[in-house]
């Protein structure tokens, strides 16, 4: 993925964060959630949409693992559930 195919995504996901729309009004998926992009993993850690898509957006837009992300988060719930997924992410 280049620059501007990550910018561009970036901002999509940051749309897709003010929007508000919550996992329950996504519906079931045929397929169910066989994604394993960083969005979706946040999602199954415990993180809401809306957390999950702005750390997503702020990963890309960094490009460099392993710096500091300047995300604060919505709730408790969602802290712990980016925790679980950056320590699964170490393992």
């Amino acid at each position: 993925m280049n620059r501007l195919e990550r910018r561009r995504y970036a901002a999509e996901l940051r749309a897709l964060a003010r929007s508000r729309l919550e996992v329950s009004e996504v519906g079931h998926l045929k397929e169910g959630w066989g994604c394993d992009c960083t969005c979706c993993r946040l999602i199954r850690a415990g993180a809401c949409m809306q957390c999950a898509a702005l750390i997503t957006a702020e990963i890309l837009e960094r490009g460099k693992p392993g710096t500091t992300l300047n995300v604060s988060v919505c709730s408790g719930a969602c802290r712990e559930g980016v925790e679980r997924y950056f320590a699964e992410r170490r393992v």
